[in-house]
């Protein structure tokens, strides 16, 4: 057994069992390990009690000292609901927090194991306890914020009391937990549990935790994970339902109460969220008084429904199929995940109707003639109401599919496809061509297909890309080349490096072999923005990727993948920067990009710019908002539209004069968009305007006017939606999608004739 004192490597190799350090601490195991911290079990030599030791790998002096104030911020944390942390000491370039170990399982592997959801009450009381130690963070001066919890995060202490875990396994600092004013960093987030804001990277306050919290919660209850924001984004963006149902849709022990406090917490926007963990504990508390419909009908006072079939007596058999609550652990269980007998499922009738699921009505209670002859008028109007209903819905799509109404007058609608499934439509400079992503089903696989606009020939340029993460499973960024003449993607790879490991590619117009352009890590950047941007002549691409742990590189490569050069070299994220958003700036030889940076409790963010060569790094100007979710330059490069959150976002214009920033336009419209999709606003190639997909009851199409701000609506709307903001190089034509709400697939449509 040989302790670690003077041993120094950037990041530690895993301790051995039986490793003594401090002469303190004996290494039992390992029990988990993160990007940049690992968790193994030990033994507390002095006192002979198990411990957790959570090791963090920095070399930098001032994140080292950073660490010990967030150690000592850790330790002065008292909560039943919350491990002490013990000790902190360092060793060799490892930092170690010392905490309560809680043996056991965690939610998740007893979700697992248990193989159907939690009953309501308990997860409740469990949400009521956890709300409590969140309270008591986020009232903490600074707040302390979480950002990490999920079923795998909740334990049980040996008082049966849940446990909220891994404080220590750091994102750029001491612990898992952190500092609202230094919680920019994107590593380390769960999919389905993190909010868009820290996918994003924009910086996570105490309403991020709700958000995961209600994820968790919702887990839990239901045992089906919820689907990460990315994915409901694309979903809503693209004219779809919210992925994410009712949880009492999935579970009917769950009353509508509880679920929609559920959906309040996990709304997109955190605006719309809770503000303070305290209001949703209340509201739960509230919520919990109400019990599920289904619970109603076991409870009820009553006999079990009966069926007149033939004999008023005759009881539905517990034998008889019971429905089932979907599970993704099914298909690894042996039993279904949660039954209903059919006397808890189905409540006894009211008094003066049957049941309209039961085959015949149970024995009837003698009633007026009167009001059964006006409740067989009530239900002749609703059928004609109906009927009514169904043929102005025929009237319109009929309208649609003529033509008319689809587009402003003047405007021509060319189809290319119909009734597919497609999304992020690109058109060519030169109108020739159009590529979209399309597949079989709404949630992929995706494969690339381009069509000829002339011919309106159609072939796949790329098979179907099969999903790396959960939420990334697309052929992202297409491009044109300005000759129009090659295509360019990034996607991620097969076999991914130390983070996520992205390829960017090109392919000819014509098809053929896919050309890797470079390979690089991106685990600091933020999934699913701008990777890569193509430069205004189209000869070389701009990229940021992870150069170490501690650094990244901004860097330059021909587009053909050669001769790379390294521009900028920065602080990681994990050392509290986030560099996003690359573009080539038009009319000049610089490049832009926002950096978000944590220093000394403060964070900024700023839109920078530096020379094609790496020199004359500077800042351009400070955005009024610590929410820029991205940019677009004008084609002249003396404006840019500014894009702040996403649901709804706003949209200001910043002149290169003195980058002042104004509303682009006065009127009521809300911009929609996703850091997944492609732009959802783009400049009118001559500089005249901005296309924008957004808002107005239905997701349109509208051409703002620049300068003036007057909106001119491209589509029409009536019962579809429209996507698309790619136009040809001379403003001629424009790419877009257009669907029904109540249809999965779309039509692709050129809308020409604007000159």
């Amino acid at each position: 057994m040989q302790p670690l004192s003077g041993l120094t490597r950037k990041i530690l190799p895993m301790l051995a069992p039986d490793t003594i350090l401090q002469n303190r601490y004996r290494i039992i195991r390992q029990l988990g390990s993160g990007g940049m911290g690992t968790v193994y079990e030990a033994r507390a030599l002095r006192l002979n009690t198990t411990v957790a030791l959570k090791e963090t790998h920095f070399t930098d002096e001032r994140l080292r000292k950073q660490f010990e104030r967030e150690a000592q911020l850790l330790a002065s944390l008292r909560h039943t609901a919350l491990p002490r942390v013990i000790d902190h000491f360092d060793e060799g370039s490892g930092l170690f927090l010392v905490m309560d170990f809680i043996a056991g399982e965690d939610l998740w592997e007893m979700l697992e194991r248990r193989g159907r959801a939690f009953e309501q009450d308990e997860v409740l009381d469990w949400a009521d306890q956890l709300l409590d130690a969140l309270d008591y963070l986020h009232r903490q001066e600074p707040p302390v914020v979480h950002r990490d919890i999920k079923p795998h995060n909740l334990k049980f202490s040996e008082r049966n009391r849940i446990v909220l875990l891994d404080f220590g396994l750091a994102k750029g600092f001491a612990g898992q937990l952190s500092r609202v004013t230094t919680s920019a960093s994107v590593f380390g987030f769960t999919p389905n549990y993190a909010p868009l804001e820290q996918i994003q990277g924009t910086g996570t306050d105490p309403r991020s935790d709700l958000y995961s919290l209600g994820a968790t919660l919702y887990h839990l209850l239901t045992n089906n994970a919820p689907p990460d924001v990315i994915t409901r984004i694309a979903a809503t963006t693209e004219g779809n339902p919210d992925p994410l149902r009712d949880a009492h849709e999935l579970n009917p022990e769950v009353s509508p109460e509880v679920s929609a406090v559920l959906k309040r917490a996990m709304e997109v926007a955190r605006n719309r969220r809770f503000e303070r963990a305290a209001e949703m504990r209340e509201a739960l508390r509230e919520a919990g008084k109400q019990l599920a419909p289904s619970v109603n009908k076991a409870k009820a006072e009553t006999l079990p429904p009966t069926v007149v079939h033939p004999a008023p007596t005759e009881v539905l058999s517990a034998s008889a199929p019971r429905p089932t609550i979907a599970s993704p652990h099914a298909a690894r269980s042996e039993e279904p995940s949660v039954t209903i007998a059919a006397a808890e499922k189905f409540p006894a009738p009211a008094a003066d109707a049957a049941p309209p699921f039961l085959p015949m009505p149970l024995a009837p209670t003698p009633q007026p003639a009167r009001k059964s002859k006006a409740l067989w008028w009530i239900g002749a109007l609703l059928v004609a109401l109906l009927i009514g209903v169904a043929l102005v819905v025929a009237l319109y799509k009929f309208a649609g599919r003529s033509g008319s109404k689809r587009v402003a007058s003047g405007l021509k609608v060319t189809e290319l496809a119909t009734s597919i499934i497609a999304r992020h439509p690109v058109v060519s400079p030169d109108g020739k061509y159009v590529v979209y992503e399309t597949a079989t089903a709404s949630k992929g696989p995706w494969s690339l297909w381009i069509s000829e606009t002339a011919t309106l020939k159609k072939s796949q340029l790329l098979p179907p890309l099969e999903p790396k993460y959960d939420f990334v499973s697309s052929y992202n960024q297409v491009t044109f080349s300005p000759d129009s003449k090659y295509i360019y993607y990034y996607s991620f790879t097969p076999e991914g490096g130390r983070g996520r490991e992205i390829g960017i590619y090109r392919i000819p117009v014509t098809g053929g072999q896919a050309q890797t352009v470079t390979l690089f890590d991106t685990a600091g950047a933020t999934v699913g923005d701008s990777q890569f941007s193509l430069s205004p002549d189209g000869s070389r691409i701009a990229f940021y990727r992870d150069a170490d742990i501690a650094h990244g590189e901004l860097v330059v490569v021909n587009a053909n993948g050669t001769e790379e050069h390294v521009l900028l070299r920065k602080p990681s994220f994990s050392r509290g920067t986030t560099i996003r958003t690359i573009a080539w700036v038009p009319g000049s030889e610089q490049i832009s990009f926002i950096e978000n940076s944590s220093s000394g409790g403060t964070s900024t963010t700023e839109l920078r710019v530096v020379d094609q060569d790496g020199t004359n790094e500077h800042k351009l100007f400070s955005p009024q908002s610590a929410e820029l979710s991205g940019y677009v330059w004008s084609p002249n490069g003396r404006s840019l539209l500014l894009i702040y959150g996403l649901f709804p976002a706003e949209l200001k214009i910043a002149k290169a004069d003195d980058w002042s920033e104004s509303p682009l336009t006065s009127q009521n419209l809300y911009f929609t968009g996703s850091s997944k999709l492609p732009p959802r606003a783009a400049w009118v190639p001559d500089g005249s305007g901005l296309l924008i997909q957004g808002e107005i009851g239905a997701t349109e199409i509208f051409l703002v006017r620049y300068p003036g701000g007057e909106v001119r609506r491209i589509t029409t709307g009536d019962l579809r939606y429209y996507q698309g903001v790619s136009m040809t190089a001379d403003s001629s034509t424009l790419v877009a999608i257009e669907g029904e709400s109540n249809s999965t697939t779309q039509n692709l449509i050129l809308i020409s004739s604007f000159k």
